[in-house]
């Protein structure tokens, strides 16, 4: 099976669409705070065990995100995937292996978002902790973690279906 048939992941435009509308809900977020901040408004302050929870949640969901989007690209998890994908189609086995990497990649669009949302809640964690104790500096912490998580979450689907490619190839 030679590079040329390896199939271009087909939603590939869509993951990017998608983790930039993400990644900008997470600049607006901190856009809100920021400025909802800066009006005065006296109220007695939360709990700090309630911003520890939330901010605690943030952190798990910011790494949960990165780690689980990370587990995409392990190659033992992409040959069992492919393993339940026995195609007992007529053709070719180039047209088997096409056909194999093709219906994974639509369980890899789900797996994809499902990344993104994690790292995304993980910065509703810290926005709802920031409103609730009024200092941008309880937020930042979460928020600046979510954020690094969702840019490292950028979306490679080509990678992964070459990837797929040749290790459907090797299963036959």
């Amino acid at each position: 099976m030679n590079s040329s048939s390896t199939p271009n992941y087909p939603q590939a435009q869509i993951l990017v669409i998608v983790w930039i509308a993400m990644l900008s809900s997470l600049m607006i977020y901190g856009v809100i705070l920021f400025s909802m901040l800066q009006q005065p408004v006296k109220s007695a302050p939360p709990a700090k065990e309630l911003l520890w929870i939330l901010q605690g949640l943030g952190f798990v969901m910011a790494v949960a995100g990165l780690l689980f989007n990370r587990s995409l690209y392990n190659e033992e998890r992409i040959r069992t995937a492919l393993k339940t994908e026995y195609d007992s189609s007529p053709g070719t086995e180039e047209v088997a292996v096409l056909a194999r990497a093709r219906r994974w990649s639509g369980r890899l669009f789900v797996f994809f978002i499902i990344s993104f949302a994690l790292c995304e809640m993980a910065a509703v964690f810290g926005f709802v902790a920031g409103m609730l104790s009024r200092d941008m500096m309880v937020a930042a912490p979460v928020m600046g973690i979510a954020l690094v998580s969702l840019l490292l979450c950028f979306p490679r689907p080509n990678v992964l279906m070459k990837t797929a490619t040749r290790i459907s190839a090797s299963l036959g």
